[in-house]
């Protein structure tokens, strides 16, 4: 195996993967490192394939002393400031020249959180290997070796709520989210693990997109303070959804935000974002909203689609009517208000969602005249 190493990159997803196969890791706030540790000597290499030995050369220092030659390590440089990770202090130091890093290293030394094991000093390359396989050789390598701080093994779990209790307690001290991989992964170059972080569902008004406006790629969106930033990509369903809206588009016309090119679109159009609130700007998009009709589109228990009304005196109850086990693919639409017609886009999908559903639910006619399946909230 040649310096540098491509790394394995985790996908952002809006919740937590969960079954048999999956396997849990805090997501750690600091800079993501490899270690090797050759025959006589040590190298960090960053994620971008940079030489980082010289800013971290106490844990290069560690893993020479500690670790048999012949072994590269995957995982995180991270500094603890007060009992909680700081990853300013972890940018300080990889900024730094060598002397200042030097500095910076006696008053808060560095830790290597390692997750991985690529090569393996009897076994050789591991990362063809299971990951549940390249767990248990890291593991019995830092035990029979005597590994020590600054160098240890994240905390690994199969199990969903310990997961999600590392994911809810553990923000103060710098855990900013979890890392999900596949018990059956090799390593690889990519986006071959999932990873959920911390953030707020909010509105965002759609100002362009990527790709063709028949399928978009992805939106860029204007967040509530008003920076403008490209979602994750769409999901089919969604980019379908923002698709019978584009097509009344104005003509193309292209414009930029950090560095990305993205077609302007004409306002009007909303989408429910997950808008990350770690250090990393992370946008990813969970439904879309029909400014014109004030009607979300999103997907219900079973997956069927829904026009649900945003009314603000009936969104709420609805809504949970909506998600009632006893009201799976109830097609609730503003076309069945009277009062309240949905645009051309909504009123097609929610006609589609009605004549898939094989039995139509128990009707109800309520006093202001609605006439459709009774809520059971």
């Amino acid at each position: 195996m040649d310096f540098p190493v491509a790394v394995a990159l985790a996908e952002f997803v809006p919740t937590l993967p969960v079954g048999t196969n999956w396997r849990y890791e805090p997501k750690l706030d600091g800079h993501r490192t490899v270690m090797w540790r050759e025959e006589s000597t040590v190298r960090l290499q960053a994620r971008s394939g940079r030489d980082v030995t010289p800013v971290w050369m106490d844990l290069a220092l560690a893993g020479l002393e500690m670790l048999p030659p012949n072994t590269v390590l995957d995982g995180e440089a991270v500094i603890y400031t007060g009992g909680k990770i700081d990853f300013a202090a972890a940018q300080s130091r990889a900024a730094s020249t060598p002397a200042r890093a030097r500095r910076l290293a006696e008053d808060l030394p560095a830790h290597f959180a390692a997750w991985d094991i690529l090569l393996h000093p009897q076994l050789g390359d591991v990362r063809a290997r299971p990951y549940d396989v390249r767990r248990a050789l890291l593991v019995d390598l830092l035990h029979e070796y005597d590994v020590q701080p600054p160098i240890q093994a994240v905390p690994m779990t199969d199990d969903p709520d310990v997961a999600m209790t590392w994911y809810q307690q553990l923000r103060e001290q710098g855990v900013e989210g979890i890392v999900c991989k596949p018990a059956t992964s090799v390593f690889r170059a990519g986006r071959v693990w999932k990873k959920i972080r911390h953030s707020e569902t909010v509105e965002a008004n759609v100002v362009g997109y990527t790709g063709p406006a028949t399928r978009p790629r992805t939106l860029a969106v204007r967040l509530p303070g008003g920076r403008i930033a490209l979602t994750q990509a769409l999901k089919a369903p969604l980019a379908a959804q923002v698709a019978a809206h584009l097509a009344t588009s104005a003509p193309v016309r292209t414009t930029h935000t950090g560095g990305e090119t993205y077609t302007k679109s004409d306002p009007g159009l909303v989408v429910e974002v997950l808008a990350g609130t770690t250090r990393h700007a992370v946008v990813f998009p969970v439904k879309f909203v029909c400014s014109s009709c004030k009607d979300a589109v999103w997907r219900t228990s079973i997956g069927q689609r829904a026009c649900v009304t945003l009314d603000p005196a009936e969104g709420c109850s609805l809504r949970r009517a909506a998600a009632d086990e006893q009201l799976r693919g109830w097609p609730m639409a503003a076309a069945d208000r009277a009062h309240k017609a949905p645009c051309a886009p909504c009123a097609t999908r929610t006609r589609r969602s009605w004549t898939r559903t094989s039995r139509p639910p128990t009707e109800a006619r309520s006093a202001d005249g609605y006439q459709g399946p009774s809520p059971q909230v």
